[in-house]
């Protein structure tokens, strides 16, 4: 967890003082939607927005949150963007129960909600005028991950049983790639930000693999 901190301060002072020292950014406010792309077997996608009739309630809301970014041209081709965002991202998770002798009692499906701070640097070839990629670094603070089930063998009332997931590493540093389109007014962004440890802390990370990615679909407004 060392780099994970250790990039965590270097970007967060970073960002920190290339937007508060510099007067030629451009500012914008964004909305995002996204996919948790899990790299496991035990996880599967959770639909940005969905329907389904065995599941409780049966209309499915997935990721979404808000965003703050600043972008800086550097030369005729480059540009410096900095980003932070809020976001819930949203996941299926398989979970098998034992009685106390270990023997199978039922499974049942949960959808798992991760609530995180992230904030991404990256430097943008732009390849038309308003067409750009980038890439860079980022980092990902987990708040709060919250599960609770959505439909099984198991009785009607584990439906309503919510939990924590105390086994996610709070800090997670990502590598972020960008494709956007930017006017003068707003961006279009899609980024894919690649977690690049196992998610998984203390005992669980020496015998079990859990990694991830992140896809965002965004939309900012310049508000400067």
């Amino acid at each position: 967890m060392k780099l994970a901190y250790s990039l965590f301060l270097l970007l967060t002072f970073t960002i920190c003082g290339s937007v508060y020292c510099q007067s030629k950014y451009e500012y914008f406010l964004s909305g995002n939607v996204n996919l948790y792309v899990p790299r496991t077997s035990d996880k599967g996608l959770y639909p940005i927005l969905g329907y389904d009739k065995e599941t409780k309630p049966k209309v499915l809301v997935g990721g979404f949150g808000v965003g703050f970014s600043a972008w800086k041209k550097l030369k005729s081709k480059t540009s410096l963007k900095w980003q932070g965002n809020f976001s819930r991202s949203v996941y299926w998770e398989a979970l098998q129960f034992t009685d106390p002798d270990n023997r199978p009692i039922g499974d049942a499906s949960a959808s798992s909600t991760d609530y995180s701070l992230g904030l991404t640097g990256t430097v943008h070839y732009n390849i038309s005028k308003v067409f750009s990629v980038g890439s860079g670094i980022g980092i990902q603070t987990m708040i709060i991950s919250a599960f609770y089930f959505r439909h099984g063998s198991l009785p009607d009332e584990t439906d309503r049983l919510i939990g924590y997931n105390y086994y996610y590493k709070r800090l997670m540093p990502m590598l972020p790639l960008e494709l956007s389109l930017k006017f003068e007014k707003l961006f279009v962004n899609l980024r894919y930000e690649h977690g690049l440890l196992n998610r998984l802390k203390k005992d669980l990370s020496e015998y079990k693999k859990d990694k991830y990615g992140l896809l965002f679909f965004e939309l900012g407004f310049c508000v400067k």
